[in-house]
């Protein structure tokens, strides 16, 4: 175990499968849904914790150069801990998502960010050198998309950067919770450092809250047809984070 003097504590999970996947967590285990409080956790330090271990695997295994920093929030979302933590994982070979969107043209991630940002309705606004967007196609409810131009993998995010996509992050868990979502899942999006045009790109939607009787919104539609079935347009989730993001 790798103290960070944050109260973390970072460890390689138990899963042969794959290569280094650490999870930082709480020392503290306790039933904790997303509120404005916890809102700021995760990246307070787990992001900054993900990114050094991540960086001292590549360093340690040079062919592992896929990187991903993941969040299972509650157990809707697929967690077995019941409070803020953040999963990484660095592997030799990419996972499929990580995959389809290193095979994007850059040009194309351009267009799509240029696009958005003419018409308005979907793009949230810049934290400085990250944009913030609603999925016009969301996987899930209530899912946001982040760019980071210039950025291919979580190992390039210096300090300052962190903390400001750390705090874009904090922003979208609290309007997640403004919204009355208590269970989340994300995933940071690495590609191999140098990879041309490839903007860092990163995911968050919303869960299930964990209650008696919840629904399960892992059903043939979502696993099977890769089809979402959400409550919350892309609009109006738009209306309700806008100012939030600088909007």
């Amino acid at each position: 175990m790798v103290d960070f003097r944050s109260e973390k504590l970072a460890g390689e999970l138990l899963d042969p499968r794959r290569g280094f996947e650490p999870a930082a967590v709480e020392l503290e285990i306790r039933w904790d849904p997303l509120t404005r409080q916890s809102a700021r956790i995760l990246p307070d330090a787990g992001l900054a914790t993900q990114i050094v271990f991540a960086r001292a695997a590549t360093k340690a295994d040079p062919e592992s150069r896929w990187v991903s920093t993941n969040a299972n929030h509650m157990l809707p979302a697929g967690s077995s801990l019941f409070h803020p933590h953040l999963q990484g994982s660095v592997n030799p070979f990419p996972t499929t998502f990580q995959k389809l969107l290193a095979d994007v043209a850059g040009a194309q991630f351009r267009s799509y960010l240029e696009s958005e940002k003419r018409d308005g309705t979907r793009y949230l606004g810049s934290t400085g050198h990250v944009d913030w967007l609603a999925s016009f196609a969301p996987l899930g409810p209530a899912e946001l998309r982040a760019f980071v131009p210039g950025v291919a993998s979580p190992t390039e995010l210096d300090g300052e950067l962190t903390e400001e996509h750390g705090g874009g992050i904090a922003t979208a868990l609290g309007l997640y919770a403004d919204l009355g979502f208590e269970s989340f899942n994300m995933a940071l999006y690495g590609a191999p450092v140098g990879t041309p045009d490839y903007p860092l790109n990163l995911r968050m939607m919303c869960r299930s809250n964990p209650e008696p009787l919840y629904r399960s919104d892992a059903t043939w539609l979502e696993r099977l047809h890769w089809e979402a079935a959400v409550d919350i347009s892309p609009e109006r989730l738009a209306e309700e984070a806008a100012g939030r993001f600088g909007r």
